[in-house]
């Protein structure tokens, strides 16, 4: 992965052709909720939270969901998908067992409704399902072979990460300690 900015560019390029070859509505993507990025590995899940997360990141927490690591973070300044938006929000994840050596890199929106969103999807040729999980739902469409994801969401991460923190679930980095940020 060259840098954050570059792939959040190439992802919101990619979403805009092929939201215009299958002639999406606009309006499925105006409110931009934050990047995800799926590591291949735990090494490399590591590197990218040390070396180019965290050190743009005004806080971040990490938790363990289902045997996978996974770290939210708020941006020092917002990142551009493209020309759908900016996000002050990323996540990275590590690898799930049966995708290990695969990176997937996902745009995430948020969505009030994902009845809605499932029915115009449906409407232009696209089938999904709503995925419940701990914390919301969301619909997810892959829409490129190379792992370039978007997904709609009906709870922000800066929600997630806080209802994770307040619960227990996921630890607070601290940014100014580096051993802090060298454990993960």
């Amino acid at each position: 992965m060259t840098n954050l900015e570059q792939e959040a560019g190439i992802l919101g390029a990619s979403l805009v052709i092929y939201g215009k070859r299958k002639k999406l509505p606009r309006s499925l993507f105006d409110n931009p909720d934050h990047i995800a990025i799926g590591t291949p590995n735990i090494n490399e899940f590591g590197r990218l939270v040390r070396e180019e997360v965290a050190p743009r990141s005004l806080k971040m927490s990490c938790a363990e969901v289902d045997w996978q690591f996974r770290a939210a973070a708020r941006l020092r300044g917002r990142m551009a998908i493209y020309d759908l938006g900016l996000v002050e929000w990323i996540a990275v994840e590590e690898p799930k067992r049966e995708s290990q050596g695969d990176i997937k890199l996902r745009a995430v929106f948020y969505h009030d409704s994902l009845e809605t969103v499932r029915t115009k999807l449906d409407k232009k040729g696209i089938r999904t399902k709503i995925t419940p999980e701990k914390n919301g739902a969301y619909v997810n469409v892959e829409f490129d072979p190379q792992g370039l994801e978007f997904r709609m969401t009906d709870t922000p991460l800066a929600e997630i990460a806080e209802g994770q923190i307040d619960s227990g679930e996921a630890v607070v980095v601290n940014l100014d300690n580096r051993q802090s940020i060298d454990f993960i």
